[in-house]
């Protein structure tokens, strides 16, 4: 039962964690995202340690040596796991070319061939752009998340899950760098 408490306590404070940041993300900060996260995993961890000292809920029934054993390796999981996921997740969405693609295959008019596409990325980032878009095609074909059909790019279903995902946690977050890159002036495609 005690691992049970533990493993709840642990996924609690991470959501508390993640909800900081949302209210974060609605007000205009000079913070970028990645210190936004380091802000408020200092926090989150602080304020584990508060309570941890004045209701003892995980180490209570703990010799006091041990207790600061946990105490200090639960706090770093914390610092761990909450730096890792959201700045994974999150700053991903915002600046990686690799999910952007996802956008410019998915947003793409149905009648846009490799070549419309292609041309599209050339004009708006330049030839360097283009070498690395094709290079990255090419990665998310081998992880079977986009295919080529009838000369045309498209995204299979794991891709499409892929792109949805970003989409609405770009929008909840709103992180400004995924709508930056909207090749096809469709903003309304990439959830905006």
């Amino acid at each position: 039962m005690r691992n049970r408490t533990v493993a709840v306590y642990f996924i609690c404070i991470q959501i508390f964690g993640v909800l900081i940041i949302f209210l974060l993300r609605f007000f205009d900060t000079p913070l970028a995202l990645p210190d936004q996260i380091f802000y408020v995993g200092i926090l989150i961890s602080t304020g584990y340690l508060w309570v941890e000292r004045r209701k003892g809920l995980m180490t209570g029934h703990l010799h006091s040596s041990e207790r600061n054993l946990v105490k200090t390796v639960f706090t770093l999981l914390i610092l761990f796991v909450f730096f890792t996921i959201p700045l994974q997740v999150l700053g991903n969405i915002d600046r990686s070319r690799s999910l952007y693609m996802f956008g410019w295959i998915e947003c793409a008019p149905k009648s846009a061939s490799k070549a419309d596409v292609f041309k599209q990325i050339e004009t708006s980032y330049g030839k360097e752009s283009l070498d690395a878009f094709i290079q990255r095609v090419g990665e998310q074909e081998q992880r079977n998340l986009v295919t080529s059909k009838d000369e045309k790019y498209v995204t299979t279903y794991q891709g499409h899950i892929v792109f949805q995902t970003a989409k609405v946690l770009a929008k909840v977050f709103h992180l400004d760098g995924w709508y930056t890159h909207d090749i096809w002036s469709n903003p309304k495609c990439l959830g905006r």
